[in-house]
């Protein structure tokens, strides 16, 4: 699956990089018989154009070599006569995947830069953060390296434009994929929480929704339990806790060892990790320290938990709920001043 991906996105890469080559000639072309300076970024000799790109930082390790190629094609046409006598400039920085770099680097591009257009910019999140900016500029934002449907919005984005299957259409072929080869089988879906992922999940339900997923769709909403008297029975948030029996989603379930004791396996329900891990990683609670939880349910409890392991000195519970605020005074140990506040 990487192999054919990879090999589909160099594909279109070229074509990208082709339609550029053509947009540009279009651009540059002169009435006259000498070159003259059309636009911001385009001389007698030349037309420059920059891109922000992922050289560094977690994307670059499938996506940092697509600037150099593209260079390098931009250098073969510019061996050969360039584009009508000039020459393509094309400058492109490292963004490092970060739309905050990406916002600053784009700024050098058109103010200090001066290019005449932004070529292939590739990222979701990254390029979302300068989208409005090149369009009031009326900088010309040509095929971003991205499929994310917010590209084709031409009444409030008229400068920009995408080129390559945006990534509903990828959810969809994957989803395809999925019904082929793996018929019968559950599916779960591990995405990128912005419009790159949540894109992709549109076309994964749109072409599954009706197939392989059909038994867990839309199993939030009707109850699977109600009492003899018809009154329906929902669980909270599709999980229960501090509960000795409760209504739970088969999806929420992880089957355990029977000879694991409960008292253990209640240490890896979720309130408890994360806030025993919100003490000791978050916060990084130190031995001798004064720490204050706001909020005392069972998250809270369990960052309180957190905080005495850590070897908190002295511990303030916050919370309107008066029950809330005791709890912490039974689970105290000697050595740990706890403290309640209203």
């Amino acid at each position: 699956m990487n192999i054919q991906i990879n090999h589909m996105t160099s594909a279109m890469s070229r074509i990208a990089i082709g339609c550029a080559v053509a947009l540009l000639a279009a651009c540059g072309e002169s009435t006259g018989s000498t070159n003259t300076a059309s636009a911001p970024g385009i001389t007698g000799t030349e037309i420059k154009i920059g891109s922000t790109q992922p050289l560094t930082g977690p994307a670059a390790p499938g996506y940092s070599e697509i600037a150099p190629a593209a260079n390098a094609y931009f250098q073969y046409v510019n061996a050969h006569g360039g584009v009508f006598g000039r020459k393509i400039t094309y400058e492109y920085l490292d963004d490092g995947y970060n739309p905050t770099t990406t916002s600053s680097v784009t700024r050098k591009l058109v103010l200090q830069d001066k290019v005449f257009a932004v070529f292939n910019a590739l990222g979701t999140p990254t390029h979302l953060a300068v989208v409005d900016y090149l369009n009031s500029e009326k900088v010309p934002d040509l095929f971003v390296a991205s499929g994310c449907n917010c590209w084709n919005d031409p009444s409030t984005h008229p400068y920009t434009f995408g080129w390559q299957p945006d990534y509903t259409i990828e959810g969809k072929i994957l989803g395809q994929y999925i019904q082929q080869s793996l018929a019968g089988k559950k599916v779960g879906y591990f995405y990128q929480n912005d419009e790159f992922g949540l894109d992709g999940v549109k076309g994964l339900d749109q072409q599954l929704s009706s197939h392989l997923c059909e038994a867990l769709a839309g199993a939030w909403e009707e109850p699977k339990l109600r009492t003899a008297d018809g009154v329906e029975v929902r669980e909270m948030l599709g999980v229960g806790s501090f509960a000795e029996a409760a209504v739970i989603d088969e999806r929420a379930l992880v089957k355990v060892e029977t000879d694991l004791p409960d008292e253990q396996l209640a240490l890896i329900g979720c309130g408890v990790t994360t806030g025993v891990g919100a003490a000791l990683n978050t916060a990084r609670v130190e031995p001798g320290s004064t720490v204050a939880v706001v909020g005392c349910g069972g998250v809270g409890q369990s960052v309180i938990q957190g905080a005495r392991i850590a070897g908190a000195a002295r511990i303030i519970a916050v919370d309107p709920v008066e029950l809330k605020r005791k709890a912490p005074f039974r689970l105290g140990r000697k050595g740990t001043e706890l403290s309640r506040l209203r």
